[in-house]
């Protein structure tokens, strides 16, 4: 009725009122055999997984949380905040690349681009932004290998409208067909822009050298030759759609200032709508069928890639099936957390010392539902490149000196499982709500009933035996000794490798030429590595290098958490920018205390320091932080914050975390200043008038991935130099300073 109903003509008054009578008839015949929809039908309709009280979560935190699931299949925690000014939402859809279809590559993040362009409801194509725009937010999606993310923010008075409007993008996406082809344009102008990113360029690689029969071998982006136009595209687009994109597959988190009755009601409103299957896809607890682990055949491989930029890397790689999530991920965290350590006499601090290692990483590189790929980098300098071998070499002895400190590492572990509860237990809000309600739906995944406090892991060793987790670890530490287990990336100028090949054991002949990526062009090639070499590594993983030890006890832990009476003047916090004074007896219930404190101390220069003496300064400052970057490292790890600043005024040094260790922070970046000040000597405080000894400290080039570091490379563009510290120094440069106080690379 309401297709013919199109069809008329607008100013026929008797069809129309016809066809509103039939369709009230409809209606009231139709509720006379259901509940009235509604907050009525919405909890009936509704299964409660887990309560506010059984929702562990950090002490500070006032909210309030439950988590429910639709009749439809759709999980959704609601996470009512009273003190929100801003609300927001995202949604974790169990479907990514891996899941393109094998004839149209990027179809997935292809779909995520035509989710923004208008829904039936909403068929404007820039509806959405406009609305978030003018209600004070912004939205922003990604799509990952076996996941896509949808989320976004808004003034918390405009919640409901924001949910109504970003529901329909699940519900009914327009996916016009005459919008396709200008999207698959963009998209592929996503593509060509990341043809010379070194990024995008190292992954290409990664997924060449990978087994074709696993889907990571596949290109993801998507471009115009693998997507295709026209009718086609369109057709493969929708159908993708109602394969993937049902109820099952989809977890979603609300924040809010309602009440969890009301946000619940809210997103039954219109998210319980979403269908629940269209075909045998539907459920994400189908097995998947069995693929083969995608490194097969690159053990003891090693391979050249040649960079767009002068970028210099070492990498070692160590595949394994994948761990389930919870306390069985633990062993690479805490494998991790000791090989990557920057404190005193780690492997990060003697090759860096050496000037050979700008910084270094270790982590889980990918993971994936059946296989992970544990990853040992290291950011070289133009000696380390040269001195490859030997830095590998340094990286097995490191690791059998940890495989072989049993006691160490239980003790390692207990503190680790300690700082994260501690961590957790007195995190603040730092991130929006969007970014929040981004990693928690994506969380929801791992952590089904403990989506806030699943990842830091404390409650999963809660339930487990702690002599079986020490055990776990040891045996990770132990299978990394094997470099017949593992294979090597080293990236570096095409000029490098070539020196490398002259200089190499093998012939010539015997080393293959450079091939290219399909998609992005890289240059690589991969080869075996002889066996003498190999033999050699394992030598090195049972002799002890007299400079290399596990750290000691971290002295930043902080155990006092008393809090002290809430009686006198004091600040407390409005919002993230705003702060007030009153009577802290007086403060709302909302502002909860913490045993924590902030320290500022201001060295006020005799007169306002000119650009030369603010960029002597920002030298100073930067040395400061190497001769830091050891006891900042753990304090870090343990929620302790340095920070030290230059401008025109001199200099603002502060520390800030665990009231109990605040005092300790001082003590360490005094001292700090101290031995950097006794490198220096002239006529002015900040000046440099005789060289001092070499000195290694860190650059202005740090980790993309890294937010903090990006935020405090924008506070130096500002008048005041920022040097606030940060969790990890990605590029670090051996420096000498000269009588003019200019700057170059040591030989």
């Amino acid at each position: 009725c309401h297709t013919t109903a199109k069809k008329r003509r607008s100013d026929n008054i008797e069809m129309w009122w016809w066809l509103f009578s039939l369709l009230r008839q409809s209606e009231s015949f139709a509720l006379s055999r259901r509940p009235r929809r509604g907050p009525t039908l919405a909890a009936a309709a509704t299964t409660v997984v887990a309560s506010d009280a059984s929702i562990v979560r950090p002490k500070l935190d006032p909210r309030s949380y439950r988590l429910v699931r639709f009749e439809n299949g759709l999980e959704a925690l609601l996470v009512a905040d009273p003190d929100a000014d801003e609300a927001g939402a995202a949604m974790s859809i169990k479907a990514g690349s891996f899941d393109d279809f094998d004839d149209r590559l990027g179809l997935a993040h292809f779909h995520e681009h035509m989710l923004f362009l208008g829904t039936e409801k909403y068929p404007k194509e820039s509806e959405f932004d406009d609305f978030l725009a003018s209600a004070g937010g912004g939205s922003n999606a990604y799509t990952a290998d076996e996941e896509t993310n949808f989320f976004f923010s808004c003034n918390a008075a405009n919640l409901a409208e924001g949910l109504d409007r970003f529901a329909q993008f699940f519900l009914k996406p327009s996916m016009t067909r005459d919008a396709v082809d200008r999207e698959a344009e963009a998209v592929n102008s996503e593509y060509e822009m990341s043809l010379n990113d070194d990024s995008w360029r190292t992954l290409a690689v990664h997924k060449a050298m990978v087994s074709k029969a696993h889907p990571f071998s596949r290109f993801s982006c998507g471009n115009k030759d693998t997507l295709g136009s026209g009718d086609d595209l369109w057709r493969a687009l929708r159908r993708w759609n109602q394969e993937y994109y049902v109820a099952p597959k989809m977890r979603l988190c609300v924040v809010g200032g309602k009440d969890l009755d009301d946000l619940e009601a809210m997103v039954a409103a219109e998210f319980a709508k979403i269908p629940t299957a269209t075909t045998t896809k539907t459920t994400t607890t189908e097995k998947a069928p069995r693929r083969p682990m995608p490194w097969e055949g690159l053990a003891s491989s090693s391979t050249e890639i040649v960079p767009v930029r002068n970028l210099r890397e070492v990498s070692i790689l160590w595949p394994s099936a994948a761990s389930k999530a919870g306390v069985d991920r633990l062993p690479d965290l805490i494998a991790a957390h000791v090989l990557g350590h920057e404190g005193a006499a780690s492997l990060h601090a003697l090759l860096r010392e050496r000037g050979l290692i700008e910084g270094l990483t270790c982590c889980t590189a990918l993971r994936f539902e059946d296989a992970m790929l544990f990853s040992m980098s290291l950011d070289l300098t133009e000696e380390g490149s040269s001195k490859r071998d030997e830095i590998i070499e340094a990286c097995f002895q490191w690791i059998g000196t940890a495989a072989r400190s049993e006691d160490k590492v239980k003790k390692i572990t207990d503190e680790w499982l300690a700082i994260q509860r501690l961590r957790f237990d007195f995190a603040e809000r730092e991130a929006g709500a969007e970014s929040f309600a981004s990693a928690v739906a994506e969380s929801m995944w791992d952590y089904p009933t403990q989506p806030i406090a699943g990842p830091s892991l404390f409650a999963e060793v809660a339930r487990h035996d702690r002599g079986d987790v020490h055990r776990k670890v040891l045996e990770r530490l132990k299978t990394l000794r094997d470099p017949k287990s593992c294979f090597f990336v080293h990236v570096a100028p095409r000029e490098k490798h070539e020196e490398e090949g002259e200089s190499s054991e093998e012939s010539s002949s015997e080393m293959p030429e450079f091939q290219m990526e399909k998609w992005h062009g890289a240059r690589y090639r991969t080869r075996r590595l002889p066996e003498e070499t190999l033999e050699q590594y394992g030598r090195l993983v049972d002799e002890d290098h007299q400079s290399l030890r596990l750290p000691s006890s971290n002295p930043f832990v902080a155990t006092d958490l008393d809090l002290v009476e809430r009686k006198g003047e004091g600040l407390f916090r409005l919002t993230d920018r705003l702060w007030r004074r009153v009577d802290l007896s007086d403060a709302p219930d909302v502002v909860r205390p913490a045993p924590k404190a902030t320290g500022r101390v201001r060295v006020k220069a005799p007169a306002p320091l000119d650009a030369r003496a603010i960029a002597d300064a920002r030298l100073f400052l930067k040395l400061v932080r190497a001769e830091l970057n050891p006891e900042k490292y753990d304090g870090e790890m343990c929620g302790q914050y340095f920070d030290f600043r230059a401008d025109s005024t001199g200099l603002r040094l502060g520390a800030s975390g665990f009231s109990e260790k605040v005092t300790l922070c001082f003590d360490v970046l005094v001292y700090a200043l101290h031995t950097a000040a006794s490198r220096l000597s002239g006529d002015g405080p900040l000046s440099v008038k005789r060289p001092p000894p070499p000195i290694t400290f860190a650059s202005d080039l740090f980790s993309s991935s890294k937010k903090s570091e990006e935020v405090h490379d924008d506070d130096d563009k500002k008048d005041g130099v920022s040097c606030s510290s940060s969790s990890s120094l990605k590029q670090q440069q051996r420096w000498t300073s000269t009588p003019t106080s200019s700057l170059k690379r040591q030989p």
